[in-house]
């Protein structure tokens, strides 16, 4: 009779654990899915092209939503697919909040191609097509066409990267006085100012270096009309 008390008392004790156990896990589950981990606020930072409404819809992101039903990979991989956005970083901040950053491609050159005009970022990215009345204000890369060309690929041939890159080290006044990026040869490409002299830049190396010559350099070649500078040699530029 007593060994029946106590297994009796055993599992009522046993009962009583689990009862507590399950309250404890529903009270968990509420708290979690209550109003206090709803999303709330949305910060979104890094974004110039694209606006704030362009880049949550992008990623899938608003508020009302209960932050931990949030996938932030899910959105940065969407916002990644956008050819002109770099990178994407979705992070949440809890308990109510998102945290956004983009890193965005900005176009440094243009290239024609089948009839069009694309834009392309430093690292040879191509980020769109110019609208027929847009006017180009980037250099035009020559001497080299792709094969193929789809929105959002890095370009394959080496040279029109080369030609990007020296555009990516331009700074804003100076990539508007530059015409013309010709790479028909890698190992001497020239750039043609929009006052028509030829600058001999040689290969796509000690970029900084003659990008800074060739900027203090600007004012003196605004009326220099057929001539050449050459910056083959970056500490030794010579005007002819």
């Amino acid at each position: 009779m007593r060994e029946r008390l106590d297994v009796q008392k055993k599992r009522k004790k046993r009962f009583t654990w689990y009862f507590l156990f399950f309250l404890v896990i529903v009270a968990i589950y509420s708290f979690l899915n209550s109003a206090y981990f709803t999303v709330t606020t949305i910060e979104v930072a890094g974004n110039k092209y694209f606006t704030r409404e362009e880049i949550l819809s992008f990623g899938d992101l608003t508020t009302g939503r209960n932050i931990f039903a949030v996938n932030t990979s899910a959105s940065q991989n969407a916002l990644a697919d956008q050819p002109r956005i770099a990178k994407a970083t979705v992070r949440k901040q809890y308990p109510n909040k998102l945290q956004v950053q983009i890193q965005e491609r900005v176009p440094v050159a243009i290239l024609a191609y089948g009839g069009s005009y694309l834009e392309v970022d430093k690292a040879g990215y191509v980020l769109g097509v110019l609208a027929d009345n847009q006017p180009l204000t980037l250099p035009l890369i020559t001497g080299s066409s792709p094969s193929y060309v789809r929105t959002g690929m890095r370009l394959e041939q080496p040279q029109i990267r080369d030609g990007a890159a020296i555009a990516g080290t331009l700074t804003k006044d100076l990539s508007h006085q530059i015409a013309e990026i010709n790479v028909t040869d890698p190992g001497n490409i020239v750039l043609v100012t929009v006052s028509r002299v030829q600058v001999l830049w040689g290969p796509a190396s000690q970029l900084e270096e003659k990008a800074a010559v060739l900027h203090t350099l600007t004012k003196e070649l605004t009326d220099k009309a057929g001539k050449l500078l050459d910056l083959r040699v970056p500490k030794s530029p010579v005007l002819r």
